[in-house]
């Protein structure tokens, strides 16, 4: 009997073992890529340009959390103050009606008329008070389906007569027959003037247009301009003549009131709005009066129809129904058109959200990119400088090791064997020398990661001086050095550090000065300052290297040393808040050190 699960099994072991490799390869790769992307040094505009995302996502998510709230709200006010102005004009609407049947006028095409002309002049001002609405425009259709009128730009003139009825405290507005439309031409210029003057002038600064006298045809329902004036601080600054050339048959008439006893005719001209949204405005108005014209059930209720989103266009549709015994039942459609645009009604909310929030981001971006690329500055730094350290460390010890390698073989093949006492003691030199070196670099590595001195008093400058100047007296005299010290002074400090800053620089200034030389201290309070003969090729820039670790001049006379004890002496200095200055200058080589 055979069994077939074998080859399968294997095969399937393979395949499995296959895929936990490339699974592990993967991963590996994932795991280097990432190692590639941490060890990567990066400058800062990389740096900025990752926090100013990382910021911008998380402020723009805000702001436009913010800005779509503010936008609601700024919609929800324009839709409220349009549900006010929709009351008021039909409250208008029904006390005009009043007004006209109490006068006796029937219904019928001159009773529209008249309802027409008093919606033209009444609901753009009215829907133009609404908040963040750019411009408006009204239909008004009677029962019968006709356009009574729109709000195509064209002059209407009016005349309010104002009389009195019933009670002297009572009045009513007499309308009837009292609008014209304007038969001239008018240039760009002064319809331009009429906005900036009429409608939207201060008059709190005098700035007005004033209206001279008016021609009234009463047979053709027109009337022509003869002079208007405008006022800037209440001086005439610019005037248009229209009076036409034939006045024959026309009532001439002035713009009067008389405020007191509410008796009395005002002429004044309006103007259609002429903004370029118009037509689009009535033309949304005709398409929302087509669609709903045919539905009775809104009757009294009306309908809102919108489009767009930033820029929203509305349409009001609502069927006005006037009850009265005597006329039936009219009814008057009106459909109110208006632009709500938002970025318009919250220009300067929208600037100044746009400019802080740009800002904002720039700001944090800036401060947080600044914050981490020091870091990683650091970082870089200490890599390097561990890198270094290394390098000079591992070049320092090859030179000893080779030599000891050497002996080594000398002694193991039993050659110059009348030099094997001589080999000891080199090789007992060249350890102490390993040894010693090792352990300035211990105390380095430990100096440079100390952050508190600990213990500080008053250390006498000049006596640690002259104690270490006994212990190097057979040294210095070896070298053929003489010293001299003058002053005297104290500085507050750890005493063991202080001490071995000064044996660091007498071992520098007896070790590496010149042969015969001189060597001058100089101390003071807070000041210490040493100087030693040289006339090497060091100059004050290219002696600062000698402060880091294990930088030695290249062709100095005498060899010996790690370069580490400038180094030792500036860490020290560091620590103790000072600072510390090199000086090559008239063959001499100067340290000053001030705590």
């Amino acid at each position: 009997m055979k069994f077939t699960i074998l080859p399968d099994f294997e095969a399937n072991k393979k395949r499995l073992a296959v895929r936990r490799q490339k699974r592990a390869e993967r991963k590996d790769a994932r795991q280097s890529r990432k190692n590639y992307w941490y060890l990567k040094r990066k400058k800062f505009w990389q740096v900025w340009l990752e926090r100013f995302v990382l910021v911008f996502l998380i402020l723009g998510m805000g702001g436009a959390w913010y800005f779509r709230s503010v936008m609601q709200d700024t919609e929800d006010n324009a839709e409220f103050e349009m549900d006010q102005s929709q009351e008021i004009i039909q409250t208008y609407i029904e006390r005009r009606y009043e007004e006209l049947t109490a006068m006796g006028m029937k219904s019928g095409k001159e009773f529209d008329d008249q309802m027409g002309a008093y919606m033209y002049r009444m609901i753009p001002s009215r829907l133009m008070g609404a908040y963040g609405v750019s411009a408006a425009a009204a239909a008004i259709y009677n029962e019968n389906g006709e356009l009574l009128t729109d709000s195509s730009p064209r002059f209407y003139l009016y005349c309010d007569r104002y009389e009195p009825v019933g009670d002297e405290n009572d009045h009513t507005v007499n309308l009837y027959q009292s609008y014209y439309t304007c038969a001239q031409e008018l240039s760009d210029e002064f319809l331009q003037d009429y906005n900036d003057y009429f409608l939207y002038g201060n008059i709190e600064n005098g700035e007005r247009m004033e209206f001279g006298d008016f021609y009234v045809d009463e047979e053709k329902r027109q009337f022509y301009f003869s002079t208007v004036s405008c006022l800037e601080q209440g001086k005439v600054v610019k005037t248009y003549d229209f009076t036409p050339e034939h006045v024959e048959g026309m009532e001439k008439v002035q713009e009067t009131y008389d405020y007191w006893t509410r008796e009395g005719t005002r002429w004044y001209p309006v103007l259609g709005m002429r903004s370029a949204e118009i037509s689009e405005l009535l033309q949304f108005a005709y398409d929302v009066y087509d669609d709903y014209k045919d539905d009775k059930q809104l009757k009294g209720a009306g309908v809102t129809a919108e489009r767009g989103y930033f820029a929203k266009t509305y349409a009001r549709y609502n069927v006005i129904e006037i009850g009265d015994q005597s006329n039936g039942n009219p009814e008057y459609t009106v459909v109110f058109a208006y632009n709500y645009d938002f970025f318009q009604a919250n220009r300067g909310i929208v600037q100044k959200l746009v400019i802080c929030l740009s800002l904002a981001i720039l700001l944090i971006s800036f401060l947080w990119s600044r914050f981490t690329y020091v870091r990683l500055k650091a970082r870089y730094e200490l890599e390097d400088y561990q890198r270094n350290l290394t390098n000079a460390m591992a070049h320092d010890l090859k030179s000893p090791l080779m030599i000891l390698s050497g002996m080594a073989e000398n002694l193991k093949e039993n050659v110059h064997t009348e030099k094997r006492e001589y080999y000891a003691e080199e090789i007992l030199k060249n350890i102490a020398d390993m040894n010693r070196m090792i352990e300035q670099s211990l105390g380095f590595s430990k100096l440079s990661q100390t952050e508190r001195l600990g213990k500080k008093t008053e250390v006498d400058m000049r006596a640690q001086t002259d104690a270490l100047l006994r212990k190097y007296k057979e040294l210095a005299e070896a070298q053929g050095q003489h010293i001299s010290v003058t002053g005297e002074g104290q500085m507050r400090g750890n005493e063991v550090m202080l001490r071995q800053m000064i044996d660091n620089l007498l071992q520098n200034a007896i070790l590496h000065g010149e042969e015969d030389g001189q060597i001058e201290i100089n101390i003071g309070n807070g000041t210490y300052q040493i100087q030693n003969t040289y006339t090497g090729t060091l100059t004050t820039e290219t002696a600062r290297k000698l402060l880091n670790p294990y930088v030695k001049e290249e062709n100095r006379k005498r060899t010996g040393g790690h370069g580490l004890g400038l180094s030792i002496v500036h860490e020290i200095v560091k620590l103790h808040g000072g600072k510390l200055h090199l000086k090559v200058e008239e063959e001499m080589f100067c340290v000053e050190i001030k705590i």
